[in-house]
């Protein structure tokens, strides 16, 4: 029987505007991507009207777009 691996909680947050500022996106750049399904972007946590992205994440983000790129 195979078991379930639970996803590792995310050790680092940063904020949208910090998204914002690693990508050079506006905010209107950074919602077209988060909800274009072709581009796979991590997903935000929603924290008091914030919008919080594991770090992790995006760094595994970045290394599949190189990966694909070459």
């Amino acid at each position: 029987m195979a078991l379930a691996l639970e996803p590792k909680p995310c050790d680092k947050y940063i904020t949208a505007r910090q998204v914002c500022e690693r990508y050079s996106f506006s905010d209107m750049s950074l919602w077209r991507t988060i909800h274009d399904p072709d581009k796979a972007f991590p997903q935000p946590m929603r924290m008091n009207r914030r919008r919080l992205f594991c770090l992790r994440e995006l760094e595994a983000w970045d290394i599949g777009r190189r990966e694909k790129a070459v």
